[in-house]
C-alpha cells in the first residue's frame, strides 16, 4: 500500500504551485501602490500635467477663479478632488504661478511671495497669497466637451480624466517625476519651435530638424546635434546647459544659472571652492524682485580668469542633465522619442475634437429641423396668426394640435421646444432665419472639419502661434567648455562597519550599530563595493565610499542616478565584491559563473561593465554556492532534481546547460545542497539525479527540511 505525502510534504498529485494567499494579497497591494505612484502621481498625462496640477485648474475653472481669490480657499476647492494634503496641493500650485517662474507658460496668476524656481527662499504660507486663473488657461479648456469624465477618489463628483490642452504642453512645460521602478525628466521647449515642429509633423508625417530646451532661468544651452537627434528620436540624452556673467574689475556677476540649480547652491559651492583655496575673497546673492544676481569678488584682477575656471568646472555654473522621457499615454507608462510623443499628442488632440465636433454636430442637426418648421411657421401670416390664437386664448394643447395639423411628420419635441418658447419671440421671422442660415453653414463646416481634423489641429496651432508671444529666454550656442577636474586630496578615514540596503534601484548606507542591528541587508565596511546584475547583463558597482550615511528612514541613492544610465534595467543579482566565485542559475536550465577575484584589486576603476555577464541575465533567478556538492532544482509545475555544483565553468559571458527544462514550464528554485542534505530532503535520491520529475507516490520530499534550508 503506497504511503501518502504527509503534511509538509510535497503532493506529487500538484501540478501548479500554489501561492499563499498572503503573498496573493501582498503582490497585489503592490500593484495598486505603485500604480497609484505612476499614474496617479508622479508621471505626467499626454495632456502635460500630473493629477495635482490638473485638479487645481479645473476646480478653479468650475469655482470662476477669474478674479483673485486667497490661495488657502483655492486650496479648499482641489481637496474636494485631491485628497493628500493642502500642503502637496499648495506646492504644486506654486510651480503654475506665472512669478514663481517655474514654467514657460503659466496657468495661474499670483499675488504676494511666490518664491522663485532659482532659490530655495519658500513662497508665503497659503493664507498670505492669492491667485487665479491666467489667460493662458484658455488654451488647457480648449475643448472640454471632447473629454472623458472620471469619478473622484470617493465618488461623490466627476473629473476631466485629462485636459484637453489646444497645444503640447507637455513639451512647453519642464516636469521631472520619481516613481516606482521608472523616473521621468522632461525639460521644455520654446513654445512656437513646438508649434511648428508640430505642424511639420501633421503636413509632412517627419521633422527634420532638432528641438533645443528653453528655459525660464535662460542661460545657454551648448548645442550637441547628436544627443538632440537622440531625444527626438528615443527621448534620451544629455544636455549641457550653462549660466551667463559679466566680469567687472575683480567681481564676476552671475545673472542667469542652469534651470536644475539654484543661486543658493552655486553660492554655496563658491564657498566650497574658496575654503579649497580659490583666490575668492567675498560671495553675495544679492537676488531681489528685479531677477537674480550672485556677485562673487576675487582677490585681484588678474586671478579672474582663475576662478571664473574653476566656477565653471567645479560647479553648477555649467552643468549636463540627462533627459528621461517617460509619459502616461493610454493608462501606461511609455519612454517616447519627441517625434513619438508629438504622435501621441495628434492622435489625442484628435480624439478631444472629434468627440467635440460631434457633439456639436448633433446639436446643429437637432436646431434645423426645429428652426424650419418655425421659420415655416412665422413666414406664414395665417398659420402664424392662427397658433398664437390658440395659445393664448385656449391653451396648449390645441396649439400643439394644430402644429400636429401643419406638420404631421414633424417630432413632438420640436412642438415642445416651439411651446416653451416666450410669446414675444414668435413675433419676427428675420432672426429666425438667420439663425437658420447659421445652422445650415455651420453644419457644412463641421462636416468638413469632421472629414479633416488633423487639418483642423493645424489650423489651430497656427492661430495660436500669431496669437501668442512666447519668445526663447535660453540661447542656443556653439561655445562649450571641457575641463578634466582635478581630483582633490582626501585623507581616507578608517573603514567602519556598516549595512548596506537595496531596495528596488535605491541603496542606502547605515552605520552599522545595536539601533540598526535588526534590519536586513549586506554586512560589510565603509569602504566595500556592491557588484549589481542587470538585466541587460551588465555588471554595476557602486562603491560605498561614494555614498553618504543616511538613516532608517531614507530612500537612499537611486542607482541610475549614481551610475549616470537610463532607467531601462531591473536589478537581479547583487554581491558584495570578494575574492571568490559565485555561480548564478538561470530559469531555463542554464548556470554561469562570475569569478569576483579579478575587480577585488581594480574595483574602484570602473561602475559599469558592459558585457559583464550572459546577455540572458534577466532570466537568473537565484545564486548558489559552489563550495557544495549538489543544486537542487525545483520547476514552476512541481518538478524538481538535482545536479553537480562542478559544473564546467566557461567565460564570464558564457552559460553551461544544466538540466533540460520541459517547454512550458521554468525553474523558479535553485538551492546549494551537500549529499547528507539530499538524503534528509528524499528517501530515493537516485531517482531524481541529473533529470527533472514529478515527486513519485511511493516516495515523499520533506518541504520542512527545505524550508531550514532557505532561512
Amino acid at each position: 500500500m503506497k504511503e501518502a505525502p504527509k503534511a509538509g510534504q510535497l503532493n506529487a498529485s500538484n501540478e501548479e504551485v500554489q501561492i499563499p494567499e498572503g503573498l496573493q494579497k501582498l503582490v497585489s497591494w503592490y500593484a495598486d501602490y505603485a500604480k497609484e505612484v505612476v499614474v496617479d502621481r508622479a508621471i505626467v498625462g499626454i495632456d502635460g500635467f500630473k493629477p495635482v496640477h490638473r485638479r487645481i485648474l479645473y476646480a478653479m475653472r468650475e469655482n470662476k477663479a477669474h478674479e483673485m481669490t486667497k490661495s488657502a480657499k483655492v486650496v479648499g476647492w482641489v481637496l474636494g478632488y485631491h485628497p493628500h494634503g493642502d500642503q502637496s496641493v499648495y506646492e504644486s500650485l506654486i510651480r503654475m504661478v506665472d512669478s514663481s517662474m517655474y514654467m514657460n507658460i503659466p496657468f495661474i496668476k499670483g499675488k504676494g511671495s511666490w518664491g522663485k524656481v532659482y532659490s530655495t527662499e519658500p513662497a508665503a504660507a497659503m493664507r498670505y497669497t492669492n491667485c487665479m486663473l491666467h489667460e493662458n488657461a484658455a488654451l488647457v479648456f480648449d475643448g472640454m466637451d471632447g473629454i472623458k469624465m472620471i469619478p473622484t477618489e470617493d465618488g461623490s463628483v466627476l473629473e476631466p480624466e485629462l485636459l484637453p490642452v489646444a497645444f503640447p504642453n507637455v513639451l512647453c512645460n519642464p516636469n521631472s517625476g520619481i516613481a516606482v521602478g521608472m523616473a521621468s525628466n522632461i525639460p521644455s521647449f520654446n513654445f512656437h519651435e513646438v508649434l511648428n515642429a508640430t505642424i511639420e509633423l501633421i503636413e509632412t508625417g517627419d521633422i527634420k530638424g532638432v528641438l533645443a530646451p528653453d528655459f525660464t532661468t535662460k542661460g545657454h544651452y551648448v548645442y550637441d546635434e547628436s544627443e538632440l537627434r537622440k531625444i527626438m528620436e528615443r527621448g534620451r540624452g544629455r544636455l549641457k546647459l550653462r549660466g551667463k556673467w559679466t566680469v567687472d574689475g575683480k567681481k564676476i556677476i552671475i545673472t542667469e544659472i542652469p534651470y536644475y540649480t539654484t543661486v543658493n547652491a552655486l553660492a554655496k559651492q563658491a564657498k566650497e571652492l574658496k575654503d579649497k583655496g580659490v583666490p575668492i575673497s567675498d560671495i553675495k546673492d544679492l537676488s531681489d524682485r528685479q531677477g537674480l544676481r550672485l556677485e562673487i569678488e576675487c582677490s585681484n584682477k588678474k586671478v579672474v580668469d582663475e576662478v571664473l575656471t574653476s566656477l565653471v568646472r567645479d560647479t553648477d555654473l555649467q552643468m549636463s542633465m540627462t533627459t528621461n522621457f517617460t509619459v502616461i499615454v493610454d493608462g501606461r507608462p511609455r519612454v517616447l522619442g519627441i517625434k513619438d510623443l508629438l504622435r501621441e499628442w495628434v492622435k489625442f488632440r484628435k480624439g478631444v475634437l472629434k468627440t467635440s465636433l460631434e457633439k456639436e454636430y448633433a446639436l446643429v442637426l437637432r436646431d434645423i429641423p426645429r428652426y424650419e418648421l418655425l421659420v415655416d411657421l412665422l413666414s406664414d401670416e395665417n398659420k402664424r396668426n392662427e397658433f398664437i390664437q390658440r395659445l393664448t386664448k385656449q391653451n396648449s394643447a390645441h396649439a400643439r394640435a394644430y402644429l400636429r395639423e401643419l406638420y404631421p411628420d414633424a417630432d413632438e419635441s420640436i412642438f415642445t421646444w416651439i411651446l416653451d418658447m416666450p410669446l414675444k419671440s414668435l413675433s419676427g421671422v428675420a432672426s429666425k432665419e438667420s439663425r437658420l442660415a447659421n445652422l445650415y453653414a455651420r453644419k457644412a463646416e463641421l462636416e468638413a472639419d469632421l472629414a479633416n481634423i488633423e487639418g483642423v489641429i493645424t489650423r489651430q496651432l497656427k492661430k495660436l502661434n500669431t496669437q501668442y508671444s512666447f519668445p526663447r529666454r535660453t540661447e542656443v550656442t556653439d561655445v562649450d567648455y571641457n575641463f578634466e577636474k582635478e581630483k582633490p586630496v582626501v585623507v581616507k578615514a578608517a573603514p567602519t562597519p556598516t549595512l548596506v540596503i537595496i531596495e528596488d534601484k535605491f541603496i542606502k548606507k547605515l552605520r552599522l550599530s545595536p539601533a540598526t542591528e535588526h534590519l536586513d541587508g549586506i554586512r560589510c565596511m565603509s569602504d566595500d563595493v556592491i557588484s549589481f546584475i542587470d538585466t541587460h547583463g551588465r555588471l554595476l558597482r557602486v562603491n560605498l565610499e561614494h555614498l553618504d550615511y543616511v538613516t532608517e528612514r531614507d530612500r537612499g541613492v537611486y542607482l541610475p542616478v549614481y551610475l549616470e544610465v537610463e532607467d531601462d534595467f531591473e536589478v537581479v543579482a547583487y554581491n558584495l565584491i570578494e575574492d571568490k566565485k559565485i555561480g548564478y542559475v538561470y530559469s531555463d536550465g542554464f548556470a554561469s559563473v562570475v569569478d569576483y577575484s579579478e575587480w577585488v584589486d581594480s574595483k574602484r576603476m570602473t561602475r559599469i561593465t558592459h558585457n559583464g555577464v550572459s546577455p540572458y541575465a534577466g532570466l537568473i533567478i537565484g545564486e548558489i554556492d559552489l563550495s557544495k556538492q549538489f543544486i537542487l532544482l525545483m520547476t514552476r509545475k512541481n518538478y524538481f532534481g538535482f545536479v553537480s555544483s562542478d559544473f564546467k565553468h566557461k567565460g564570464r559571458t558564457a552559460r553551461t546547460k544544466l538540466i533540460n527544462v520541459k517547454k512550458g514550464d521554468e525553474i523558479v528554485l535553485a538551492v546549494s545542497v551537500n549529499y547528507t542534505d539530499i538524503l534528509k530532503l528524499v528517501s530515493n535520491p537516485q531517482r531524481y539525479m541529473d533529470r527533472l520529475g514529478p515527486l513519485a507516490y511511493e516516495d515523499v520530499f520533506d518541504t520542512e527540511y527545505l524550508s531550514t534550508l532557505l532561512s
